[in-house]
């Protein structure tokens, strides 16, 4: 996102029709998904954080339902073994730890780090209304594949 993202011009020019462009989330925001005939495109965003982010709740959600097959992520509920605060207003995908029990955010949660990526196995998922998670609290957590 920013003055060399030429990700939505490319686009046009290659006649892909575009369902959306940019959502409410972190990180990860400016995602594109669009087709072209039968052909569905995605483009990613550059941070590494970000690519992986979008590439486990987008891209392999995507390749589950058009090959009819499971890659792995799987989807649970558990409680929080740490506070966590954020902004309304963006879908927070942390990364975290779930060790079976209970799921902790990370520390190192900016788009650019990758060192919270080498010890995650789950991505928490707070909605863009919430901006208090404590300790205890019931929240969703996607499994990433081993």
């Amino acid at each position: 996102m920013g003055d060399f993202d030429f990700v939505l011009r490319a686009t046009e020019n290659c006649g892909i029709t575009k369902i959306f462009h940019k959502i409410k989330q972190k990180p990860g925001k400016p995602i594109f998904f669009g087709k072209k005939d039968r052909k569905i495109i995605f483009g990613l965003p550059g941070n590494p954080a970000s690519v992986l982010t979008c590439f486990y709740e987008y891209v392999t959600v995507s390749l589950e339902k058009l090959f009819s097959c499971r890659t792995g992520m799987q989807t649970v509920y558990a409680p929080l073994s740490n506070d966590f605060k954020k902004p309304a207003g963006l879908t927070h995908f942390l990364k975290g730890f779930y060790d079976g029990q209970t799921v902790m955010t990370l520390d190192a949660q900016e788009s650019f780090r990758l060192s919270s990526f080498a010890r995650a196995n789950c991505l928490i998922v707070l909605n863009e209304e919430v901006t208090e998670s404590a300790k205890g609290e019931i929240v969703e957590v996607h499994l990433l594949p081993v």
